[in-house]
């Protein structure tokens, strides 16, 4: 059952938040605590604090407590038409996704009341605990383990089973790093933010072309940073994955630009293929190719294996874990996207097979993909497409939801 939440009877306030770029103001409706916010983080497309809220009680008896949520504050949502496009593919996005791995959208509002006021977007999803990024700054500043390799392979397998379920619903992530997953205090890690998402190639049409949007160079696979505008698909996931698991071991970034993205890579994997190479872009008049096919004569190798040891951060260097978690590195950071490791195998591979909370796969063959019409004429257009997602939301029934005047 779904429960209407009436946008045009809500009273906010605004509340300033103190952040890394100033102050920012944000406005709460009813049932929203404004004393208690904390600043959680800010990126390109907008703004997240964290507070508590208060549900409303349904019919059925529940609600009437108060839980942790986050709040997304998008920066400009209606500047322009991309601004606009990537706003609403965000919240078609949460709207359709259900998984528990998978941040859950709780509310979401805005201070317009027509379509043409439309100016601040606001998106709440439950709190599920701090990212795996501010976890591991914080074992580098205090040296110590914040994040050990018992609960990793957890991890590893929430963050697949999420993809897994995003692969069913039609969505590509295309930003996933350790400040896009949250993990709670049990382990379970929750991926979160879908700001650049977007649903992906059919099996019917391959033909689909991609833009290529933001990315994190850290973390974004060499075909969306060398390869013609769009010659990407979900494999791409597949290598930010990889990224994150050899920072866990680490905590270091393997890939800091492009250069070290061709560079580390040769140095302490393999040489680039023909077959990657026949496919990057020529559009910078081939230089990148030729720096590639240079490094590829040039660069001496260093034993991979050697590499990680010398830079584990765990206590026992002779962790069985260590080398199966290795392996698994090596297979998500393969060059050619056709080469690297499906979801499916990921999720069979020996690291992940000793977890203590070893329940079952969900069963995916009654997800829908996720279809919809993510393209307007006019930025006017956008705003009405956008206002009226706000307007007409629905909240499920179980889900906490702010109490309603």
């Amino acid at each position: 059952m779904l429960v209407y939440l009436n946008q045009g009877n809500r009273s906010l306030r605004p509340v300033n938040v103190s952040t890394d770029r100033g102050s920012v103001q944000f406005l709460l409706p009813e049932g929203y605590n404004g004393t208690y916010t904390r600043y959680i983080g800010s990126g390109t497309y907008g703004t997240v604090i964290r507070t508590n809220a208060t549900s409303a009680r349904t019919n059925s008896g529940r609600g009437g407590t108060e839980q942790e949520v986050a709040i997304k504050k998008i920066n400009y949502p209606m500047e322009n038409e991309r601004l606009a496009q990537l706003c609403y593919r965000e919240m078609m996005l949460l709207q359709h996704l259900d998984h528990p791995n998978i941040a859950r959208l709780v509310d979401m509002y805005t201070s317009a009341q027509h379509a043409n006021e439309l100016l601040d977007v606001y998106l709440v999803m439950e709190y599920v605990g701090s990212s795996l990024d501010a976890q591991l700054v914080e074992s580098i500043k205090d040296n110590r383990v914040y994040v050990p390799i018992a609960i990793i392979p957890q991890i590893i397998r929430d963050t697949l089973r999420a993809l897994n379920y995003l692969k069913h619903a039609n969505v590509i992530h295309r930003d996933l790093k350790p400040s896009n997953l949250a993990v709670h205090s049990s382990g379970r890690a929750v991926l979160i933010d879908y700001g650049l998402a977007r649903t992906g190639r059919t099996e019917e049409d391959r033909s689909c072309q991609f833009t290529k949007g933001a990315c994190t160079m850290a973390y974004a696979a060499p075909e969306l940073v060398f390869w013609e505008e769009g010659s990407y698909d979900r494999e791409a996931d597949i290598w930010s994955l990889g990224c994150i698991l050899a920072e866990l071991i680490t905590w270091e970034s393997l890939f800091t630009d492009d250069k070290s993205k061709v560079v580390n890579y040769i140095t302490l994997f393999q040489p680039i293929s023909d077959n990657f190479l026949s496919k990057v872009k020529t559009s910078d008049g081939g230089s990148m190719r030729r720096y590639i096919e240079e490094k590829n004569k040039k660069l001496a190798r260093m034993n991979w294996v050697d590499y990680f040891k010398s830079r584990n951060k765990f206590a026992n260097l002779n962790d069985p874990n260590q080398a199966a978690a290795l392996d698994l590195v090596w297979r998500c950071l393969q060059y050619d996207p056709e080469s690297r490791i499906s979801i499916n195998d990921a999720l069979r591979h020996p690291f992940l097979q000793n977890i203590r909370n070893g329940d079952p796969e969900r069963d995916y063959s009654n997800v829908r993909p996720l279809v919809y019409n993510d393209s307007r004429d006019n930025i006017e257009k956008w705003r009405q497409a956008v206002f009226g997602e706000i307007w007409n939301f629905r909240a499920r029934e179980d889900t906490p939801r702010p109490a309603r005047p």
